[in-house]
């Protein structure tokens, strides 16, 4: 699989489970580590708030790696948790029509 792939595919395989996670904001593909280059991929889980001890002990935490198959071999892709607090779009909310 080309580099980066394995990652994608984590996403399209975990993406949806992974976004209803609590404080989950996005998600993304990212080199693995800071010093990894462009075939060592992961899956970036951006959060408001970084995972406490109560979000591992009810379920709430993201996995370290997420296990992926492809044409019948199972992988495992590592994640990456980045705090990067709440995302709005910047754009005024609708109010609906104005009385």
């Amino acid at each position: 699989m080309p580099p980066g792939k394995d990652a994608e595919e984590a996403l399209d395989q975990h993406g949806d489970t992974l976004m209803e996670l609590e404080n989950v904001v996005a998600l993304g593909v990212v080199p693995a580590s800071d010093d990894a280059d462009e075939t060592d991929m992961a899956v970036a889980v951006y959060v408001s708030e970084m995972p406490t001890a109560g979000d591992t002990a009810s379920g709430q935490s993201v996995p370290e790696d997420l296990e992926i198959e492809h044409q019948g071999t199972k992988k495992r892709v590592p994640t990456r948790v980045v705090q990067v607090g709440m995302i709005t779009t910047g754009m005024p909310l609708d109010r609906g029509p104005e009385s």
